[in-house]
């Protein structure tokens, strides 16, 4: 995201099948990541959160929003690198 933008240098994306996984990757996601964060969003509702960290920004979608909003496709540009859950 570095030459697309000025908003960030990195976009994670990811989605969940229901808004009390949206919740828990989101909780999981600021209880651990060890950065200063600048701002959550839309943890209420639990539709699409966004997580800022500054360089580092964090959406994480219901499903049926992420479908929806298809981010992916108005970032289509950007590099991109598929993330494998830990072992």
């Amino acid at each position: 995201m570095k030459n697309l933008n000025w908003i960030t240098d990195y976009l994670f994306i990811c989605s969940a099948n229901s808004v009390i996984q949206v919740k828990a990757i989101a909780s999981n996601i600021a209880d651990n990541f060890n950065y200063h964060l600048l701002s959550l969003q839309g943890y209420e509702e639990g539709k699409w959160v966004l997580i800022d960290y500054g360089d580092v920004m964090v959406h994480i979608f219901h499903q049926a929003t992420h479908d929806f909003y298809n981010l992916e496709k108005l970032w289509a540009d950007a590099p991109r690198e598929k993330l494998s859950p830990k072992k």
